[in-house]
């Protein structure tokens, strides 16, 4: 009798033990969740940039060199938070409007 009381105190600890994980999942799940709709994870989904200027003309709006504008490019690819620059066909192109509040963070 001691072996099937020893066996169902194992098997309610791994209960307990499995029970807290899947708690611990949805807490995670739930805070996402939340960031999603607060806007948090916005940077998470982004949806492809629509004014897309080449680097040459970004140039010319910054008044900087094109060696400068393709340094901030590597600098601030699409994907990563605050991003700008997209590289297609071997040029790099910015979003204007991005590009345009990165100027006036620099300056």
């Amino acid at each position: 009798m001691t072996d099937d009381v020893a066996g169902i105190i194992r098997d309610l600890d791994a209960v307990v033990a499995a029970a807290g994980a899947l708690a611990d999942r949805l807490r995670a799940i739930s805070a996402r969740a939340a960031d999603l709709e607060t806007g948090a994870g916005a940077e998470m989904v982004r949806s492809p940039p629509t004014d897309l200027i080449p680097a040459a003309k970004a140039a010319e709006l910054a008044r900087r060199s094109k060696k400068t504008i393709a340094r901030w490019c590597k600098s601030n690819p699409w994907d990563a938070p605050g991003g700008f620059a997209v590289f297609l066909r071997g040029r790099w192109h910015v979003s204007r409007s991005l590009f345009l509040k990165f100027l006036e963070v620099r300056s």
